[in-house]
């Protein structure tokens, strides 16, 4: 006959769970899920960009204004705000640049704490 075990009798079986020690296969899984984490994210802003809406009037008495037209699908951009040449809308890479380094910011120190998770179970195995 052939037995089963189940994931809570799994983890009782281990010292590591007994201890209330984490298992450093499960560590590393949290590093892949964090890449993975990341990659949906930046896929995310980058097929879903801010835009502006921008205002463009040349000569002596112009002006230029640029006012944010919120997030659209990139092959879908918002249509001007009038159908006029001087209003138009454009992609604020600013902006995506700052969401992307804030996406890389976090999923950086995300990485670095599983990281030393990581060196922390490896220093008490030796130890």
């Amino acid at each position: 006959m052939k037995t089963t075990l189940t994931t809570v009798e799994i983890m009782k079986s281990q010292p590591s769970a007994a201890a209330g020690r984490r298992d450093p296969i499960l560590v590393a899984d949290n590093r892949k899920t964090i890449l993975r984490l990341t990659a949906l994210a930046v896929l995310t802003a980058g097929l879903f960009p801010p835009w502006l809406y921008t205002t463009f009037r040349g000569g002596t008495d112009g002006f230029n204004s640029a006012q944010s037209a919120g997030y659209h699908f990139i092959l879908t951009p918002p249509p001007p705000q009038h159908d006029n040449p001087v209003f138009g809308v454009k992609l604020d890479s600013a902006r995506l640049l700052i969401e992307c380094g804030c996406i890389m910011a976090i999923s950086g120190a995300a990485w670095g704490v599983a990281k030393l998770n990581i060196k922390e179970e490896q220093g008490k195995k030796l130890a």
